[in-house]
């Protein structure tokens, strides 16, 4: 890694981490993230559930003025997500130990049995559906809150363009579809000449898809993983 120049997309805050851990390991980085975050709950909200489930780290740093029973039961779609919410002092989360998705999280013991529970998923708006879907189909009384807004970044992407184009940039960490969308559309074919590294086997299908051939996996999303599939 130490001859590595990475460009990482993730956004803030993990992003900002994950560039501290490639300096920290002898690499560079650079910051542009893929996807701009917009708070969407300026209000307090007080919420009363059987189950309260957050599907992202995003969910947590959006959730200020989110206060939830102590009556309700928590679960995090990944560790990630787990370790944001007990740096707000939220200890007993339950989260899938190794499939850090709906996937994983649905086959969690805990959400089998939901008929009649009262279930409360804070999320960011659209987003994917199959775990409102199958809440559902197993008799859960659901409730969304939208926590946040994903949208197109703002920043200045010529200093990236320009980067790539003088060959700079090693491998490009994109840690979500809609991520690695928003790159692609923002630095176009020029994108796929670099290696790209993804965080999931459905992201990696995706990149062939759009004609990315040298394409690294990390074995989960977390930055630890992504450090230890650079250092490879």
């Amino acid at each position: 890694m130490k001859h590595y120049q990475v460009l990482v997309t993730r956004p803030s805050p993990d992003g900002e981490a994950l560039c501290e851990s490639i300096r920290a390991a002898g690499g560079k980085a650079v910051f542009y993230p893929a996807i701009e975050i917009v708070p969407l709950l300026h209000a307090e909200v007080v919420v009363k559930a059987d189950w309260v489930i957050f599907v992202s780290p995003q969910a947590v740093y959006n959730s200020k003025n989110l206060w939830v029973s102590h009556a309700a039961k928590v679960a995090a779609i990944g560790a990630g997500t787990a370790a944001a919410l007990r740096k707000k002092g939220v200890d007993n989360v339950v989260f899938p130990e190794h499939e850090w998705n709906s996937e994983g999280l649905l086959q969690l013991s805990e959400l089998q049995n939901v008929q009649g529970a009262k279930i409360v998923l804070i999320r960011g708006e659209m987003g994917r559906e199959k775990l409102a879907e199958t809440l559902l189909q197993r008799g859960a009384l659901l409730e969304h809150i939208i926590a946040y807004r994903r949208i197109l970044p703002k920043a200045d992407i010529f200093p990236i363009q320009q980067l790539l184009e003088q060959q700079k940039i090693d491998i490009i960490v994109t840690t979500s579809k809609e991520g690695l969308q928003n790159m692609y559309r923002l630095l176009g074919e020029n994108m796929k000449k670099t290696v790209l590294l993804v965080i999931s086997k459905t992201m990696q299908d995706y990149a062939y898809a759009l004609g990315f051939q040298k394409i690294l996996l990390a074995d989960n999303a977390s930055n630890e993983a992504i450090i230890d599939r650079l250092r490879k």
